[in-house]
């Protein structure tokens, strides 16, 4: 064999360079289905592929296979019950318009074959948004609304049959079960081979928001392994059992929620994986067969601050939970400065500029000082810490804020007089917190007392040390957190 003949052989080894250009027809869940159904028609969901969002459809890149033509014709012949008469016995022409149209450029005018009817036969399902009945089609027109006789014609949506052909290719690589089924898209070179199921993503929680919110950190942590958390530009979904409740389909872009991988405020691959534990946890005592529970509202806190952590209101819900959360001895997030850190800044970015370690400090001396003032001979510890995280709370005005604060202090250091002290690590500079005093009433203030009751939180948290006074709130937490530092208080 000669080198001419070996290069001979192996040309074409691996696949063609090839550009599919798939347009979006504007509904996000079906123009997914679609995406993924041309990817696996032409790249099989292997190796590496490119996918670019150029607006009004998406680019991709990759190496072609040689074309099975094999496997084109199963699934024409699997979608064939639900195929208009005209498009009917046209297998290999409709192989063929396949072709042309995924290597198309003129994303305007795809070849047409035929329509199918969407909401029958094989073409069910696709999205909910295609349903026929009472907040579907039928709904369009006061005659069919007024009959209720969605199997009319005009009840049913119709579509390029090519397009239909690609997105039951893409609802094939999916699960079938689950109440809400996602779809992640990607931007950006991917290997599908090294991403756990990535079409195979489902979950059954009653709220959207909630769903919504566990899967972003389900993708982003699996992601974070592969290096490709910087790829998933958005989750689409699809609801399409509407037993008792409305279908509904949609996306979410993640440029907008806590896991934006773009600009300065971002969250550590740690502090994402706490999320998701903390989350799941939250989300599994939120509901009871469905209904709800008292853990409902901190479930609701963290998803809204999670798919809109800009606005600062949820910031403020997600911490009032925290304290809850923290009374109860469950799980949450501020375990580490570098969690409060994250968070805050993913809120209020680099505009106000705040010394996190003196307000660390100075939440330290509080904590010390509840403890030893307020708890350490109570009857019920936990309820007389979260009292005082109240009435902490509850100060609207700053002189009233650092009043109370500095009275847990003064107290707790009749009974211990480590508390506030540098042996301790809680002395902080008056100075510094000074310009917060003199804020009065302002936002600026505002967001001060809300960084306060973040690490006021994670100073509260159990702390390994020899000491029988060790401050203790969240002594009988579920789960092992990361081991905060070590904070004796001693007699």
């Amino acid at each position: 064999m000669t080198w001419q003949s070996i290069k001979n052989s192996l040309q074409g080894f691996g696949g063609s360079p090839t550009t599919l250009y798939i347009r979006k027809i504007g509904l996000p869940f079906f123009d997914a289905l679609r995406l993924y159904g041309a990817i696996d028609v032409v790249f099989r969901l292997s190796g590496e592929t490119t996918i670019k969002d150029e607006g009004a459809h998406w680019r991709v890149d990759g190496k072609e296979r040689k074309f099975n033509q094999n496997r084109l014709e199963k699934l024409i012949e699997h979608v064939r019950p639900s195929i208009t008469p005209k498009a009917k016995g046209k297998s290999p022409a409709l192989s063929n318009d396949i072709n042309i149209y995924l290597r198309s450029q003129n994303m305007l005018l795809p070849a047409t074959v035929g329509t199918s009817h969407l909401g029958t036969g094989t073409f069910s399902g696709l999205d909910s948004v295609l349903q026929s009945g009472m907040r579907g089609i039928s709904a369009s027109s006061y005659e069919t609304l007024q009959s209720g006789n969605t199997s009319d014609k005009d009840c049913l949506a119709k579509i390029d049959l090519i397009d239909g052909l690609l997105a039951v290719a893409g609802l094939k690589r999916t699960e079938s079960v689950g109440d809400i089924i996602f779809l992640p898209i990607y931007e950006g070179t991917i290997d599908f081979t090294k991403i756990v199921s990535p079409l195979r993503a489902w979950l059954g929680i009653p709220t959207p928001v909630c769903a919504q919110a566990l899967m972003l950190l389900a993708l982003e942590t699996s992601l974070f392994s592969e290096g490709y958390q910087d790829c998933l530009s958005a989750i689409v979904y699809n609801r399409k059992d509407a037993r008792g409740e409305f279908a509904y389909s949609g996306s979410l872009s993640v440029s907008n929620t806590a896991l934006s991988r773009s600009g300065s405020a971002k969250l550590t691959s740690s502090t994402v994986r706490q999320f998701y534990d903390v989350f799941r946890s939250i989300c599994s005592k939120g509901w009871n067969r469905g209904k709800a529970t008292e853990f409902t509202s901190d479930a609701l806190a963290m998803a809204y601050w999670i798919i809109h952590p800009k606005i600062h209101k949820h910031l403020q819900s997600l911490i009032t939970s925290h304290e809850r959360l923290s009374k109860h001895g469950l799980w949450q997030l501020f375990t580490a400065q570098q969690n409060v850190e994250e968070i805050f800044k993913m809120t209020h970015g680099d505009k106000y500029k705040v010394d996190h370690k003196e307000c660390s400090r100075f939440a330290k001396a509080v904590a010390s000082g509840i403890y030893h003032a307020r708890m350490k001979n109570a009857k019920e510890p936990k309820k007389a810490w979260y009292d005082e995280v109240t009435m902490l709370r509850s100060a609207t005005r700053a002189a009233q804020f650092f009043r109370r604060a500095l009275i847990l202090i003064e107290q707790g250091r009749r009974e211990n007089a480590w508390v506030g002290s540098p042996v301790s690590e809680e002395d902080f500079d008056p100075k510094e917190l000074e310009r917060y005093y003199r804020q009065c009433d302002t936002k600026e203030f505002e967001i001060f007392r809300d960084l306060f009751r973040m690490y006021l939180i994670q100073q509260s948290t159990p702390r390994t040390g020899s000491s029988k006074d060790t401050i203790e709130v969240n002594v009988d937490a579920e789960s092992t957190q990361s081991t905060p530092e070590t904070n004796e208080v001693t007699e």
